[in-house]
């Protein structure tokens, strides 16, 4: 199970990433007194990819392997 739940980190990952750098641009308008765009998508891409590492490797765990 942990090589499974290491390729689901992984992919995990990779979605968070993009998947918070998209809604951390998207947030940037309402947080522009505070931070300049790029900082927020940026922000939000580490704390999306955090949240994918997370998912993906619990995701990954409950695969049950077939060979």
């Amino acid at each position: 199970h942990a090589a499974s739940a290491e390729r689901g980190a992984a992919a995990g990952v990779v979605v968070g990433l993009v998947l918070g750098a998209i809604v951390g641009w998207l947030m940037a308008p309402a947080l522009s007194p505070l931070a300049v765009p790029a900082a927020v998508a940026i922000g939000m891409a580490f704390i999306g990819a955090a949240l994918g590492l997370g998912v993906g490797s619990f995701v990954g765990m409950g695969r049950v392997q077939t060979r």
